[in-house]
């Protein structure tokens, strides 16, 4: 089919679509919707798409081999015209849109995702990454705790490519250019921030590790609300350059950025990159402790992918 599971609605406003703007959408919308536990793969377009959602949460989905007969491509997981969602602990993996640059995500915020977060979800092998966005003006989203490993970056593993209001990305580990298909030296971009991708960002406390030759960031030159600070890029070619993100460092005393070769994580097999459980024990920890002191402080109510309780440091995973 073209899409694994979805919600919709006809529902009109003074003959618009549905909106979360608008003061009834919370009478009109669907209310504590779960989608849980499923096994979702072989789709010509997307595992999950959402519409007209008040609340709910998106959890312990496996979904894969997405995006395999659409043209234009697709996103494996995606909401739009929803208020509050939650989508987290999400495995997803092979999208397959290797044609087309519009769509080939895990995640994708669309239109009026108003004030959804992604969070502890394990992104592998899909044709552009993580997270993409195709945001109204006014939203938040809020993107933190995911895990990416060896997502090929045909567009920005993280990819900022509509207007929003306020992104926050943060505690997020990245690692390119590992896995079975996926030689090191294929190119790919870590982040992007297309033409249309006004709005404020806050990128802090992620790991980038850059285990691929000749891969890059993508920043228009105009894009001044981006604000990236105590991230950390490792490279195993040698210390990563690249000058679209050094732009982004306003004031290197006070915004660190590590630039080291390796993050010395606590396993570095990447034979297997299969089960969320396997994989986020083997690549969330790292082992040196003294990433903490460039981290910023975030809030101590929060845990990290594995459920632990707040420790300042980097990644989605948290030293102690």
């Amino acid at each position: 089919g073209n899409v694994g599971i979805a919600s919709r609605t006809n529902q009109k406003y003074d003959g618009a679509e549905s909106n979360p703007y608008h003061s009834d959408f919370e009478k009109t919308s669907f209310k504590n919707v779960v989608v849980a536990s499923n096994l979702i793969h072989g789709v010509a377009k997307n595992a999950i798409f959402l519409r007209n959602l008040f609340g709910g949460v998106v959890e312990r989905n496996v979904v894969y081999d997405t995006s395999i007969k659409c043209v234009d491509g697709g996103n494996s997981i995606v909401t739009a015209r929803v208020k509050n969602t939650i989508i987290q602990y999400n495995e997803g993996y092979k999208n397959g849109n290797n044609t087309s640059t519009k769509d080939g995500a895990m995640l994708d915020a669309d239109l009026y995702s108003v004030d959804t977060i992604w969070q502890y979800n394990y992104s592998h092998e899909n044709a552009f990454g993580l997270f993409i966005n195709c945001t109204n003006k006014n939203d938040n989203v809020t993107v933190r705790f995911n895990l990416s490993i060896s997502d090929m970056g045909n567009r920005g593993i993280i990819c900022l490519n509509y207007a929003f209001n306020k992104i926050d990305i943060y505690n997020n580990t990245i690692i390119s250019g590992v896995g079975s298909g996926l030689g090191l030296e294929k190119g790919l971009v870590l982040f992007e921030a297309s033409e249309n991708a006004n709005g404020q960002s806050n990128i802090f406390n992620n790991i980038f590790y850059c285990r691929s030759k000749n891969a890059k960031t993508s920043i228009r030159s105009s894009l001044k609300e981006v604000s990236f600070y105590c991230n950390a890029v490792f490279d195993s070619n040698g210390e990563y350059k690249d000058p679209s993100l050094n732009k982004l460092i306003p004031d290197i005393d006070s915004h660190p950025l590590i630039k080291e070769s390796d993050p010395n994580f606590v396993n570095n097999d990447y034979s297997d990159l299969s089960g969320y459980d396997q994989a986020v024990k083997k690549f969330a920890p790292i082992r040196n402790k003294n990433y903490k002191a460039y981290a910023y402080p975030i809030s101590n109510k929060f845990v990290d992918i594995l459920g632990n309780s707040y420790s300042k440091t980097i990644g989605c995973y948290f030293l102690h």
